[in-house]
């Protein structure tokens, strides 16, 4: 599960590194692994509502997620990713 704030404090190169480092782990992911983004700010933004097998299709569609989601802007409330990630994995 990646968790990445995209708050308006990440512009800029906080938020371009943070994008380079997670998709170079996506890309390092095997076809038996599982994953799913979850994106926040003053909101959530998730790349779905369940855990994904790291296909090449999923990973393709994960970085287009990510290069649409990822704008830096809004305030940061990291109660939101957290309950969401509980909520995620309670009912795989």
């Amino acid at each position: 599960m990646f968790i990445v704030d995209i708050s308006a404090s990440m512009k800029g190169t906080p938020l371009d590194n943070t994008k380079n480092a997670l998709l170079s782990s996506l890309s390092q992911l095997n076809a038996q692994d599982t994953f799913n983004i979850i994106a926040f700010n003053g909101a959530l933004y998730l790349f779905s509502s369940s855990m994904e097998s790291a296909t090449e299709e999923a990973i393709l569609n994960a970085t287009k997620w990510v290069d649409t989601n990822f704008i830096a802007n809004g305030d940061t409330n990291i109660m939101l990713p957290i309950t969401q990630v509980i909520l995620v994995l309670h009912f795989q």
